[in-house]
């Protein structure tokens, strides 16, 4: 063959694969199928999403393709010939990418457009933790189920960062922790949540990249307790160390979400999971008639009992939070499954102080294994999810490349993000509930309880705007450290407005207090400092330039620049990273 020829029909074999590689991660809204097993979270101004496992449809056939594990969940029903696909059959072969969705703009689930950032040397994973760092605009992945067995360097404690730039795309490195790196052990699907500076992981199964522990495939080990990670250290603390801090035992799969505006502090609140028995080892989902709650400035477990419709036992759900200018702390839970191998499809709504359940009534498709975040100022965003677990992958969601959209404020679904919705209010049924005199039927459990929940009630009203509670919300959102900067400026300035109005009740205004105003209304506060990351560079590169193979002999899949079937760009760019990471370049420096 002549060279020219050999060329073309390799660079036409390169485009195919790399047609059906980017299928993978972003099929055709109509030959999408499913995704579940994935996290996903909020950035800045983009939704990512990492991990999981994809099924989608090739022509006239279905394949079941993973993007963590690699293994095949469903074989192809006949024996068509297809061609290359990304189905793995070694771990290490996984989609190595990480998809993000600007939030931006408007966009609906046909035509949203997904980016797509390469992870060199960081494996897949599912049921991971990804916990945002809004203060500093980056985002950590811990544990999950995948392998990292063949990469030097990396333990237990390592922790995964993304640095994202301004464009959806980002770098991809790995931290290794100054302190308590020997108490922790790897694990998945717990509670994930990041609440006042801290990223904690409640319950859930000791993770199968752990190679120090055998694990049964029909009896995993759970995980109990509790682990906390400061993102302003970057040092682990394993809570379940101390009797007191223990909390929810032997239960995973459970969801978790973080209260701010009570008590001058932030706490976690848990919700349903599966339960295990330490004699017979049966399971049975946890009910949803008490949640669980974690004070970080008591530093104690609570058991609150809950109000209303209490909804079915479940684990496998999807759960968020959002503060209202009520006063009211409103939890949303969907779906997940019970004892039945079908989904469940009711929405509900948890109302604090209050710990009330109402039933959300609007029709919903059955999924569990999903994952959901609060998207601009009102929307739950909803991603993924199986219907049954019977041929869970080969039924199609009926949602366009499974993203649905929930308005928290008028209950109704939609098919796309909002961009201009306006800020959350409690639906009128919370606010009745609470105007009806509905906090006197709480039966607190105990008397601190109720002095951390009930002290912001009074006379029927929620204290909603009240100087102490912005304090509370601020703290509880950003951490001590951020809201203390943040109020701080806003002291600044509520001072300086005040003197200003009384000059001017005394004095015409002249031009340069005319100018002072207008500047006043361009003050803003920055918290975009980025810190210095504490990683050892030097240990770690030795470690991993000398036991590393060359970056080129690492098994990877990229994203190659042709056009997708559904809108997909890959993003290269570097952005400005917090120094001592260990980058792709040095990781195969000196193989």
């Amino acid at each position: 063959m002549r060279p020219c020829a050999m060329l073309i029909t390799n660079v036409q074999l390169l485009v195919t694969f790399g047609v059906v590689a980017a299928q993978v991660e972003v099929p055709e809204p109509e030959n999408f199928y499913r995704r579940a097993l994935h996290s996903i979270a909020v950035v800045g101004n983009f939704l990512y999403l990492e991990g999981g496992r994809i099924s989608q449809s090739d022509g006239s056939q279905k394949q079941a393709v993973t993007s963590d594990t690699g293994e095949e969940y469903d074989k192809p029903q006949d024996k068509t010939p297809v061609l290359p696909t990304i189905t793995r059959t070694n771990p290490h072969e996984a989609v190595n990418s990480t998809l993000s969705i600007s939030l931006k703009e408007s966009w609906n689930n046909e035509t949203v457009r997904f980016n797509g950032i390469k992870k060199w040397k960081k494996p897949s994973s599912t049921n991971s933790n990804l916990w945002p760092d809004t203060t500093n605009n980056i985002l950590y992945q811990w544990g999950g189920d995948g392998s990292q067995e063949s990469r030097p360097g990396i333990t237990n404690a390592s922790v995964w960062l993304l640095s994202p730039n301004e464009g959806g795309g980002g770098t991809w490195d790995v931290v290794q922790p100054a302190s308590g790196t020997d108490d922790v052990i790897r694990r998945s699907s717990g509670a994930d949540v990041v609440c006042g500076g801290q990223a904690y992981v409640v319950g859930g199964f000791l993770s199968t990249t752990n190679s120090s522990t055998t694990l049964e495939s029909n009896n995993r080990k759970t995980a109990p307790g509790m682990l906390s990670f400061s993102l302003d250290s970057q040092t682990w603390t394993n809570q379940s160390l101390s009797s007191d801090l223990r909390g929810p035992k032997e239960v995973m799969q459970l969801k978790g979400a973080c209260i701010t505006g009570f008590d001058n502090t932030s706490m976690i609140v848990t919700t349903g999971g599966m339960s295990k028995s330490r004699k017979t080892h049966a399971r049975k989902p946890v009910g949803l008639e008490k949640v669980r709650i974690y004070n970080q400035r008591r530093r104690r477990w609570f058991t609150q009992e809950t109000t209303g419709a209490i909804p079915p036992d479940r684990y496998d759900h999807c759960m968020v939070g959002v503060t209202s200018p009520d006063g009211s702390f409103d939890i949303y839970v969907y779906g997940g499954r019970s004892n039945s191998p079908d989904a469940l499809d009711d929405v509900w709504v948890l109302t604090l102080p209050g710990f009330h359940w109402m039933r959300i009534d609007i029709s919903s498709p059955r999924r569990f294994s999903h994952a959901c975040a609060v998207v601009g100022k009102r929307q739950m965003l909803v991603n993924g999810g199986l219907a049954s677990s019977e041929d869970a992958w080969n039924t199609k969601d009926p949602w366009k490349q499974g993203l649905g959209i929930l308005d928290l404020t008028e209950w109704k679904w939609s098919n796309g993000y909002d961009a201009k919705a306006k800020d959350y209010q409690s639906p009128s049924a919370i606010k009745d509930w609470y105007k009806n005199g509905g906090m006197k039927d709480v039966v607190w459990s105990s008397s601190e309880l109720k002095e951390m929940f009930a002290s912001c009630f009074t006379d029927d009203k929620l204290c909603s705007s009240s100087p102490s509670r912005l304090i509370a919300i601020l703290c509880g959102a950003l951490g001590g450290v951020a809201a203390l900067a943040l109020i701080a400026g806003l002291i600044y300035y509520i001072r300086r407005k005040k003197r200003m109005g009384e000059a001017n009740r005394d004095e015409p205004p002249s031009l340069d207090r005319q100018f002072d105003h207008q500047f006043d209304h361009q003050d803003s506060f920055s918290l975009q400092s980025r810190r210095t990351h504490t990683i050892d560079s030097t240990k770690a590169g030795m470690e991993l330039d000398y036991q590393v193979s060359p970056l080129s002999e690492l098994p990877h899949a990229e994203l190659p620049h042709t056009e997708f079937a559904s809108p997909i760009s890959e993003l290269d760019a570097t952005p400005q990273r917090p120094r001592d990471f260990v980058s792709h370049e040095q990781f195969a420096r000196k193989s």
